[in-house]
């Protein structure tokens, strides 16, 4: 046969066949060029390996040094990769994309290009899809393609919210769109509607805001009203109820220091900032509660309502 690369002579090994090439016990050659097939029984203990086809392994391959690889690798059993480190980098011609690292045997993956995002894709009958999108240029808001499911409570975070697309939903609720999360305080103003306000009769309320549903909560404490007169409003709410005609809110109210004949009601009418607080008598027209011109009135409100 004809001889590549180095002939028999040339090359360091226990027992040469001049005739046929073939060597047996241990090869020692500065280099080694081969255009046919390779067929170890043993272990080949390679520094470093650059192959510009594909590798087919039935056992264990070890590389001490480099191994460069240009085509694929087809291993017949698993794969194990054990990397001493506890990082794994991948590279795009000599950049660092991404990291696979082990913290505390916390399991991390890091996006190392500024910016760019994690994006999770996969194959939906055939069609490639996006499931996932992580924007790491927006603090790492998650978009999801479909639904998300949970075994247990969705939590979101203080002032963030849930932007979900039309396609998907949170298991267990009818409304497609959770875009609004929020909380805060506002300055509820007691307010007489025949004199106006009186001298800092303020309270700091607060609100939370679900989408369009929002619950607020005030409490006056040991007020003067003796330079309002008229019936008793409350002004300065967070945001304007909305326009619907069905959307008539009421609330609960407690009170020390006020008169009145039946039960008092907070009500706000559609597109309002203001509460009307309501005195419902028995077999009588509403009326407004009257404005106690007198100092040492308390009173505590709570009220959810729909904005526009």
């Amino acid at each position: 046969m004809p001889y590549v690369g180095k002939k028999p002579a040339d090359i360091i090994a226990t027992a040469v066949d001049t005739t046929t090439g073939t060597f047996s016990g241990e090869i020692d050659a500065a280099s080694l060029d081969i255009s046919g097939d390779i067929d170890v029984d043993g272990t080949t203990n390679l520094d470093a390996v650059d192959i510009d086809g594909a590798v087919d392994m039935a056992s264990t391959l070890t590389v001490t040094g480099v191994a460069i690889l240009n085509g694929g690798i087809d291993i017949a059993g698993d794969f194990t990769l054990d990397v001493g480190g506890g990082d794994i980098s991948i590279k795009d011609d000599g950049t660092t994309m991404m990291n696979i690292g082990i913290e505390n045997s916390d399991v991390i993956f890091n996006a190392q290009v500024s910016d760019k995002d994690i994006i999770f894709k996969g194959n939906d009958g055939g069609s490639s899809i996006t499931a996932l999108t992580l924007d790491m240029s927006a603090g790492g808001n998650a978009t999801f393609n479909g639904s998300i499911f949970s075994g247990g409570n969705v939590v979101v975070p203080n002032g963030n919210g849930i932007d979900f697309s039309a396609a998907g939903n949170v298991s267990g609720m009818t409304s497609e769109l959770l875009n609004d999360y929020e909380e805060g305080t506002f300055t509820a103003t007691l307010f007489g509607t025949s004199s106006g306000s009186g001298t800092n009769v303020t309270t700091t309320g607060s609100y939370i805001k679900v989408g369009k549903h929002v619950t607020i909560g005030a409490y006056f404490q040991n007020v003067n009203l003796s330079s309002m007169s008229g019936s008793m409003n409350i002004i300065g709410l967070p945001f304007t109820t909305n326009g619907e005609a069905s959307s008539i809110n009421t609330g609960s109210v407690a009170l020390y220091g006020f008169s009145f004949t039946g039960f008092v009601t907070p009500y706000i009418g559609n597109n309002s900032t203001t509460i009307d607080m309501l005195d419902s008598r028995t077999g009588a027209a509403w009326a407004g509660l009257a404005v106690p011109q007198a100092a040492g009135k308390y009173m505590i409100i709570s009220l959810t309502y729909k904005s526009s």
